[in-house]
């Protein structure tokens, strides 16, 4: 009744719901009660509902609830992943799921539940393989020190979901390896995590392809994490990881200006720390080529917003990077090339291209 009564269109009736379950969730023994109404009840809103406050309020008692009561409580935690059929309440459950096993695993009260997740992770229902995927990316992303013996198959599990047929279990699986990177320190643990890099920009393009853009900054933000702190993860696909987001980044009328600038913003971030690696690389050409295409793009609403993303602005901001680290003899050449051919062009973007090109060479490179 309490649970119902906080999804009533009704004020006083929700505020007095809310007051009440304020009084009994402080009581350790309403853990397992909320718990069941997760999944017992009828009402899906119910379920989830009830699964949201659980992990909120009700997790912070769990030292406090029996070894009993905790074993039927994991119980029917498990069978709610495996049986429950909305998805939104199953990944409120699967959220809730890994707040009990982050206070749980690390003190060895739930040894089977590993081999539980490793199985779902297998199963030929979709589902199944995204809410054990989803719990293994929380799990890793908080308790992940703890979990050094399975990053091996948590690996492989998460670059299998990046190319599964199910775009969630996809999505997921980018979670999960944003999650266990940051883990990574060994040798060993380094050339695991690399393996992951290309399924990861495959998803970000069937993302891009897709219109899903919060999957997209996620996989990149991640990318941008690992090139900042452990670039020896990207290394060894430097070549490809360039390439694509050079790709995204002019992909005019393909990928949203936001995905566009986020791509552009990595290359920068390289410009400026491996600079003499990219040139190694035979790379400068390709990202000098992309800052020219980029900074003759008009922009498409004259009236757009000066803070808003501009391809100009970020064609500008990977010239500027890559002028700062490298030598004249390494850029100017092509730059003045490119001014020439472009200078008296009839395309406005093209002239102006030139111009910004110009003010490059005349503030100087590195040398």
């Amino acid at each position: 009744a309490i649970l119902g009564g906080l999804l009533v269109p009704d004020n006083a009736t929700i505020k007095a719901a809310e007051e009440r379950l304020k009084q009994i969730s402080k009581i350790p023994r309403s853990t397992p009660a909320i718990i069941e109404r997760a999944s017992q009840s009828a009402s899906p809103q119910v379920r989830q509902l009830a699964a949201v406050i659980a992990r909120r309020k009700c997790v912070r008692h769990w030292g406090m609830v029996g070894e009993e009561e905790q074993t039927r409580i994991k119980g029917m935690l498990l069978h709610m992943i495996a049986h429950e059929p909305e998805h939104l309440v199953r990944r409120s459950v699967a959220d809730l799921l890994s707040a009990i096993a982050k206070l749980a695993l690390p003190v060895g009260q739930w040894p089977d539940l590993m081999q539980y997740l490793f199985e779902c992770s297998q199963s030929q229902h979709g589902e199944h393989r995204e809410a054990a995927i989803l719990i293994f990316a929380s799990l890793t992303d908080t308790i992940g020190d703890q979990l050094r013996e399975h990053f091996k198959t948590l690996i492989g599990i998460f670059i299998g979901g990046m190319g599964d047929a199910a775009q969630p279990v996809r999505v997921a699986s980018v979670r999960g390896v944003g999650a266990l990177l940051q883990w990574l320190g060994t040798p060993e643990e380094v050339a695991l995590g690399a393996q992951a890099l290309p399924p990861l920009l495959n998803v970000a393009g069937q993302c891009i392809t897709a219109g899903d853009e919060d999957t997209v900054m996620m996989a990149y933000e991640t990318l941008i994490e690992v090139c900042s702190t452990s670039f020896e993860i990207v290394e060894g696909h430097l070549t490809i990881l360039v390439k694509h987001m050079l790709q995204v980044g002019c992909a005019k009328g393909t990928a949203d200006l936001a995905v566009r600038d986020k791509a552009m913003g990595l290359i920068s971030e390289l410009c400026a720390s491996k600079a003499k690696l990219l040139k190694r690389k035979h790379l400068v050409p390709q990202i000098l080529q992309a800052a020219f295409l980029l900074m003759a793009e008009l922009e498409e609403d004259d009236d757009a917003d000066p803070d808003e993303p501009q391809a100009y602005k970020m064609g500008s901001a990977t010239l500027d990077s890559l002028a700062i680290n490298l030598p004249s003899r390494s850029l100017v050449p092509e730059l003045l090339t490119f001014v020439a051919a472009n200078i008296a062009s009839p395309d406005r973007g093209a002239r102006r291209g030139a111009i910004m090109v110009m003010g490059t060479c005349a503030e100087g490179c590195a040398e």
